[in-house]
């Protein structure tokens, strides 16, 4: 059965109650568990941050954020699908998690393209400064 991107446009398909079984059920399954997976070891990277000023912190925390939030939504969603139940199975809801999960995509990739590498240089940039200011001398006590 080819896939028919039209039927997207049309309310009623969206809306309509799916059938019972869900085609690629599994693939959907793993690939919605491993963005998860990732996002779960994204977050015990940005624990293992030594500060919060890092912009590496904000990058991982916020990959966890965007990777997390949509996968659980889509095995959730997934679920009430195979499931049958009625309101909460239409496709709409795919499709607008879908539309969700590609933004975040799109904002993350401008993020890592434009202002993470202007973050890099600040906290280089501090770093350097920090390392010529005098500190002041521990007492031998």
């Amino acid at each position: 059965m080819p896939l028919d991107f039209t039927k997207l446009t049309q309310i009623s398909y969206l809306t309509e109650q799916p059938p019972a079984s869900v085609a690629y059920f599994w693939p959907i399954v793993i690939i919605l568990a491993a963005a998860l997976a990732v996002s779960l070891i994204c977050w015990r990277l940005a624990r293992r941050q030594p500060s919060k000023d890092v912009p590496q912190y904000y990058i991982l925390i916020n990959l966890t954020r965007w990777l997390s939030i949509p996968s659980l939504l889509g095995l959730i969603l997934l679920f009430f699908r195979n499931q049958g139940i009625v309101y909460l199975s239409w496709r709409l809801w795919f499709v607008m998690l879908a539309l969700v999960w590609l933004g975040a995509m799109v904002w993350l990739a401008g993020y890592a393209i434009f202002k993470y590498p202007k973050e890099i240089r600040t906290h280089n940039l501090r770093e350097l400064k920090n390392k010529y200011i005098p500190q002041p001398k521990k007492s031998g006590g």
